[in-house]
């Protein structure tokens, strides 16, 4: 009897609730692959297991797996509580089918509150309502990649006015006129992805924001030809509830006066104190709060409808210049203008002008007109942002030393291809935002293996580290980075005056010391404690560090020190990206040291 078998037989031991219980805790696609084990197991997962599914995720499996799943769930009957489900491929062609075409399935349907279906290239108009006609609860739903068009936006205009969220990126055949039915059959809509549906324009962004007024999140990354009419059409959306509410209360005003007017003959004695009461109650009305009614007549701030604009993306939308109308959405948290390559520093300024104290992302990459004095004025503007993007913006030391005073709660910050960045720069703004996450510096060339060293003193909670092409990293700096097994002092003093950095080994007893001016190897033998006062004894539970693991030297106050320093390690660290920063060779090495320190690590070339 092997293993898997001795497994199955403990768990059939397990009275029957236990085992279902313990079952319960796996992933939902985990279960179903416990259920084909045996029929005893089987039948636990359909009584235990699936009646407590919710969330059903299917987009990493594909093909005939994917199939046997749904269509056993479909036929099975114990699937009651499915609110989220999520599929891709190809495999959609013959299992969603099943779904809407046997009354469980149906069934299952009616109770999706989220639908995800991705990259189905035989989705049309036809098959889309025979899946939404019974989907009476869908809130979400999303089909990236499909051949949707108009006809089928306007069958989830008609199957689906309770929708809340709706995400048709890469669906090339969607036009305004799709874009039109959805903002007049969905009202409650509040969250539109259109990215990547090339043949919509400026017209369709000034539809959504006319007729929902309850939207608070608009991408429409890719969409080449939205222009800065779509921008001035959300200022122009904000006139126009303006001044339909002053229409109706003037309106109200004319109506109340005739009606006071023909009953003057009878009340005249009390026509005085009534409309002075009747005034007062009218505005209490309009405002909700008692205000002026002059201040409703006659007030400038944005419309509801924009007010509720919380996110917006414009990524690669190359006509975009004019960003000046943003300036009105004062509830903005997240602006997105990667690649809009017409925008300048002006209009940066006037775009967060209105929401510069709730804004919280800022992503600016590629934005070639854009100098390091708007960055940093920008950052000046906004100072509780936590995402900060500036990819290719030809910073400076300089910009990142002035955006270290005015960024403080940074969680993600993207640097990469910023070439002229030096350790000096990037230091001081890594140490005024120490509970950074993510940190991006691709094609920093400058940046050395000092920096990186320090890095568990100055972003203790780093999660995502890209190094690629920093070519001045080494490879046993990376191992002390995610081990923290490494005992060395950042800067010794050499006798011939030089800098030098001195590694200390617990179990060969050897140090490698690398000089500024000239870069030679040179092994000690003797014991740690002999080796003068510079050194101290590395603790015995510091592996060897390997001849390639020399940090560089230290040119600046921050690094001229004496003090014996233990490199902590990046312990939640759980991302890395290592392409181009050392030899095929190196890497190898590089890549099994660290697999076999952190096995869960994720490295990315």
């Amino acid at each position: 009897m092997n293993s898997s078998e001795s497994n199955v037989n403990c768990l059939l031991l397990l009275p029957r609730p236990v085992t279902g219980f313990l079952l319960r805790f796996l992933p939902p696609f985990e279960q179903l692959k416990v259920a084909t084990t045996c029929q005893a197991l089987r039948s636990v997962v359909e009584d235990e297991c699936l009646p407590w599914i919710r969330n059903l995720d299917l987009l990493g499996f594909s093909g005939q797996r994917t199939v046997s799943a749904l269509t056993w769930l479909t036929g099975c009957g114990h699937v009651t509580g499915l609110a989220v489900l999520a599929v891709q491929g190809a495999a959609c062609s013959e299992s969603v089918p099943l779904m809407y075409e046997t009354p469980i399935g149906q069934n299952l349907l009616g109770n999706l509150r989220s639908l995800n279906i991705q990259s189905w290239k035989k989705l049309d108009s036809i098959r889309l309502s025979s899946i939404l006609v019974y989907c009476r609860s869908l809130t979400t739903l999303c089909f990236n990649d499909c051949m949707v068009g108009d006809e089928g936006l306007a069958v989830i205009a008609s199957c689906c006015p309770q929708l809340l969220s709706l995400n048709c990126s890469h669906c090339r055949k969607v036009t305004d006129d799709g874009v039109s039915k959805i903002a007049l059959g969905c009202k409650e809509l509040q969250i539109i992805t259109l990215d990547g549906c090339v043949q919509c324009t400026s017209q369709s962004v000034a539809l959504l924001a006319m007729h929902c007024p309850l939207l608070h999140s608009l991408s429409v990354a890719k969409c080449f030809r939205i222009g800065n009419s779509a921008i001035e059409a959300l200022r122009r959306n904000a006139c126009f509830h303006i001044a339909s509410s002053h229409s109706m209360v003037q309106h109200s005003y004319v109506a109340h006066h005739h009606a006071q007017s023909t009953n003057s003959a009878t009340h005249s004695m009390s026509v005085g104190e009534d409309s002075q009461h009747w005034d007062s109650s009218l505005a209490a009305s309009i405002t909700g709060q008692g205000h002026s009614v002059s201040s409703v007549l006659f007030s400038s701030q944005p419309s509801p409808a924009c007010l509720m604009l919380r996110s917006l993306c414009l990524t690669i939308c190359h006509r975009v210049s004019i960003l000046e109308p943003l300036g009105s959405l004062n509830s903005l948290e997240h602006l997105e203008l990667t690649g809009c390559v017409q925008v300048c520093d002006s209009q940066l300024l006037r775009a967060v002008s209105g929401s510069s104290q709730k804004l919280k992302s800022l992503r600016l990459n590629n934005c070639m007109q854009l100098s390091g004095e708007g960055v940093v004025a920008a950052a000046r503007a906004c100072p509780n942002l936590e995402v900060f993007c500036l990819r290719a913006l030809s910073l400076v030391d300089l910009h990142l030393e002035a955006l270290s005073k005015n960024t403080h709660h940074l969680l993600e910050l993207n640097l990469n291809s910023n070439h002229a960045i030096t350790d000096v720069g990037l230091q001081p703004l890594l140490a005024a935002n120490p509970q950074l996450q993510t940190l991006e510096i691709e094609g920093l060339y400058c940046v050395s293996d000092r920096l990186i060293a320090h890095l568990p003193y100055l972003v203790p909670q780093l999660m995502s580290l890209n190094l690629r092409m920093c070519n001045n990293v080494r490879a046993g700096t990376l191992l002390c980075l995610i081990t923290g097994r490494l005992t060395w002092t950042p800067s010794l003093l050499m006798n011939d005056g030089s800098s030098a950095t001195r590694h200390e080994s617990a179990v060969g007893g050897g140090s490698v010391i690398d000089k500024t001016n000239d870069t030679t190897m040179e092994e000690d033998t003797g014991d740690a404690s002999t080796r003068g006062g510079t050194c101290a004894r590395a603790d015995a539970d510091n592996a060897v560090i390997r001849n390639a693991s020399c940090l560089g030297t230290g040119k600046g106050d921050y690094y001229r020190t004496t003090d014996v320093m233990r490199c902590l390690g990046c312990h939640r660290l759980s991302s890395m990206q290592l392409g181009g920063v050392m030899g095929e060779s190196e890497t190898s090495w590089l890549v099994k040291e660290l697999k076999a320190a952190k096995p869960d690590l994720i490295l990315r070339a």
